[in-house]
């Protein structure tokens, strides 16, 4: 059976869906601006891409929230959508993955690294780290705050740095000089939907909903 592939994920003040299918025959993504006052928008803005290319919400069998960082607002939202969706309908499966991890995918398959720092710009203007060891499987390790140059001494020599143009452009000044970052313009969100690591469990929706999240989902250090 052919199952479609919904990930959900948030960049700056906008919502990205990523739609594919387990036959890799289908890759679609999109995105719409997200705010307090459209919130109520995003269900009919979902359906309406399934129905543009003839996908009944039944078929859908994987939802994927990516759990950032990011705005915890829209987290908190979009995992409450997933959770009522897989409410009780077991051949349904619901998850939230670390968006580093996307990143890391992508890079992972142009890179061979066994190992990909993925950086992201804070609210001020600080670098929240995530590393993402891709050896085998795309699998999430530690993470951090990089406030000055002098931070990157933590990391091993040949260390392979990545990030999103947007958030670079950010944080750019506060590299060291020996520091390359691979950059993408966009966010990768069709790759939320390819890996399948087996830490799932340990980033449940219900858990996102009802308990703040750790470091990995806000990298406003305000909030944390």
């Amino acid at each position: 059976m052919n199952d479609i592939r919904i990930a959900l994920d948030s960049r700056a003040k906008s919502v990205l869906i990523g739609i594919s299918d387990s036959y890799n025959k289908i890759e679609l993504s999109a995105s719409q601006s997200f705010g307090s006052k459209n919130s109520s928008t995003l269900v009919p803005w979902i359906k309406e891409k399934l129905e543009e290319n003839k996908i009944n919400l039944p078929d859908v069998k994987m939802w994927t929230i990516g759990t950032g960082p990011g705005s915890f607002t829209v987290l908190r939202t979009l995992a409450s959508l997933v959770s009522g969706i897989v409410f009780r309908r077991p051949e349904i499966v619901g998850r939230g993955i670390p968006s580093a991890c996307a990143i890391a995918s992508f890079f992972a398959k142009k890179t061979n690294a066994i190992l990909i720092h993925v950086l992201f710009a804070t609210p001020e203007k600080n670098i929240f780290f995530h590393s993402i060891e891709t050896e085998k499987e795309i699998r999430p390790l530690k993470y951090g705050f990089i406030r000055e140059k002098s931070d990157f001494a933590k990391f091993a020599k040949d260390s392979i740095f990545a990030s999103l143009r947007e958030d670079f452009m950010i944080f750019e000044q506060l590299l060291d000089e020996s520091i390359r970052v691979q950059t993408i313009e966009e966010y990768p969100i069709l790759e939320l939907n390819r890996i399948m690591p087996d830490f799932i469990d340990k980033n449940s929706l219900r858990d996102l909903i009802y308990i703040r999240p750790p470091t990995s989902v806000q990298a406003n250090t305000n909030n944390l």
